[in-house]
C-alpha cells in the first residue's frame, strides 16, 4: 500500500553560545497512515534526526506544528 507524504523545509535560527547566528534547515515529512498520523525529521548539516514515530496529534497540520516544536528544541 503506498500512501502520501507530505514534505517541508523548516528553518531553524539559533544563536550559538559564542553569540553566532546559525541556521539550521529540517526537513520535515509527515504522512497518514492505517488511519494514524506519522512524523519524521532530519538536518543533515548537524547529523540530526527525529525517526519516524507515530504522532500524538489527529491530524497532519496538528502533528507538523509539534515536530517542528521538536526540531526547534533539538536545535539549540
Amino acid at each position: 500500500m503506498l500512501n502520501k507524504v507530505d514534505y517541508y523545509l523548516y528553518k531553524v535560527d539559533v544563536t550559538q553560545p559564542t553569540g553566532a547566528e546559525v541556521s539550521y534547515f529540517w526537513e520535515i515529512s509527515v504522512a497518514e497512515f492505517d488511519g494514524k498520523i506519522f512524523s519524521y525529521a532530519k538536518a543533515d548539516e548537524f547529523g540530526r534526526k527525529i525517526r519516524w514515530h507515530e504522532s500524538n496529534e489527529t491530524d497532519k497540520e496538528s502533528a507538523l506544528a509539534a515536530i517542528k516544536e521538536r526540531c526547534k528544541a533539538q536545535s539549540k
